[in-house]
């Protein structure tokens, strides 16, 4: 009996990430719909991505990471806190680039969601913060279209 009490700890620490896991999500790239296990989407030099978030309170970012890149952009998103935009939460959107205005079609990126409190943020640690955070997005597969 003594020996479930054990796994206790591990059991409740999956269940908190996978709930941090659910809080965030993409489901949109431009005007297109997307969920996991999807191919890759082609994007634009600049393209909106959205989702939903649980807590309207929290600031959302995009990361954004080139294939052949060693770190990631960030791109900060707007939530609408006006409303729930249904059970799952509220709608975020950010703006985001992809490569250099001119060349890069082809180029192949990676992007997820991230969501942290404005008062865990230090000055000048913004990338950190967004990459230790724990609420996080799944990651989607992205190319640059010839546009």
């Amino acid at each position: 009996m003594l020996w479930k009490f054990r796994f206790l700890p591990f059991l409740l620490l999956i269940s908190a990430t996978a709930l941090a896991q659910s809080g965030l999500t993409i489901d949109k790239v431009g005007k297109e719909q997307v969920s996991k296990g999807d191919g890759t989407k082609i994007v634009a030099f600049t393209s909106v991505i959205e989702g939903v978030v649980t807590d309207p309170a929290m600031s959302v970012y995009v990361l954004v990471k080139a294939h052949d890149a060693a770190s990631e952009r960030a791109f900060a998103a707007t939530v609408d806190s006006s409303q729930p935009e249904s059970s799952k939460g509220y709608r975020w959107r950010a703006v985001c680039q992809f490569g250099e205005l001119i060349g890069d079609a082809g180029g192949l990126y990676e992007a997820r969601a991230v969501a942290i409190s404005n008062s865990g943020v230090q000055r000048g640690k913004l990338l950190e913060t967004l990459q230790a955070s724990k609420i996080k997005s799944d990651v989607i597969k992205l190319s640059r279209g010839n546009n």
